[in-house]
């Protein structure tokens, strides 16, 4: 049977967004302390870099936190609809969006289709009309 599940994959800022419904949800706040180095060398570039990921997936919990949605997403493979797995972590660059860049390669190894959404990242490339984004 083709697998017709599409992963949705949610990176957000518990500061400045509301967790995302999700049918399942990673909060990396507390099992993955946020590296100095994200404050000083790698404080203008997001978890989409190169450095960022090597940085973040260095963290012992970090692969854990990949298989466990790569397992999830397996499971979900079974049902007509999407599939949504979403991260979040303080500030919403670093943390949440390396582990969902690394997710989404993970299920793309396995030919899942995947849709990647950064809602901080989002919010800082396109603010609303008349305001900052804090």
């Amino acid at each position: 049977m083709k697998n017709t599940v599409l992963y949705r994959l949610i990176s957000f800022s518990y500061l400045h967004n509301q967790p995302p419904e999700a049918d399942l949800l990673f909060d990396v706040r507390r099992t993955m302390h946020e590296p100095p180095v994200f404050a000083g060398d790698l404080a203008g570039v997001d978890g989409r870099d190169h450095e960022v990921q090597q940085a973040v997936m260095a963290h012992p919990t970090a692969e854990a936190v990949v298989h466990l949605g790569t397992v999830f997403a397996d499971t979900m493979s079974f049902q007509d609809k999407s599939c949504v797995i979403a991260i979040g972590c303080s500030h919403g660059r670093h943390r949440s969006v390396a582990l969902v860049e690394r997710l989404a390669s993970e299920l793309a190894r396995f030919g899942l289709p995947t849709d990647v959404r950064h809602m901080r990242l989002e919010l800082l490339e396109n603010p609303p009309a008349g305001g900052g984004v804090g």
